[in-house]
């Protein structure tokens, strides 16, 4: 008799922690939520900005180390 109970017990709580486990997983809705006013990148992502940047410092470090060749 006492085995029978352990066996309805130990069934009961194994149907509970499924039942449980069921029921968190079923929670999971895997929200994806974008807050992104703007799609147009910014003045300074734009390809042509880093390019004229770059090209500018170049020629002031070219301008600087020209220019100091001349004097020595």
């Amino acid at each position: 008799m006492k085995r029978n109970s352990i066996s309805i017990i130990l069934g009961l709580a194994l149907l509970l922690a499924l039942s449980l486990i069921h029921q968190a997983a079923g929670q999971n809705k895997g929200l994806n939520i974008d807050i992104d006013l703007n799609t147009e990148p910014a003045w300074y992502e734009q390809p042509w900005v880093i390019v004229a940047l770059c090209t500018a410092v170049l020629i002031v470090i070219l301008f600087a180390f020209l220019k100091r060749n001349r004097k020595h």
